[in-house]
């Protein structure tokens, strides 16, 4: 799933229509990411490059773990809506 599918579907649990924006890394700045210590910023972008076009390694570790299949994407973003919104709106 990409980072725009994944902003998709978190969009369609808020109910909301999200977009994803990609920034060309000379164009980031530390004010984007505010938790981030500047000094790994670099660092942070140069892993991410390092993901693009590359397949995402897919394992059996929460369900050897948990005994329990690990959820979808989707129906993570759904359990987890409350949390974006609260994030969105400040409110803990």
């Amino acid at each position: 799933m990409t980072t725009e599918e994944q902003i998709h579907t978190i969009g369609q649990a808020l109910g909301r229509d999200l977009r994803f924006v990609e920034v060309p890394p000379q164009d980031v700045s530390a004010d984007m990411f505010p938790h981030v210590p500047a000094g790994m910023l670099p660092a942070i972008l140069a892993a991410f490059a390092d993901t693009v076009g590359v397949a995402p390694e897919i394992t059996s570790t929460v369900e050897t773990v948990t005994g329990t299949p690990a959820r979808t994407f989707t129906a993570w973003a759904r359990d987890h809506a409350d949390d974006f919104r609260a994030r969105a709106t400040g409110v803990s």
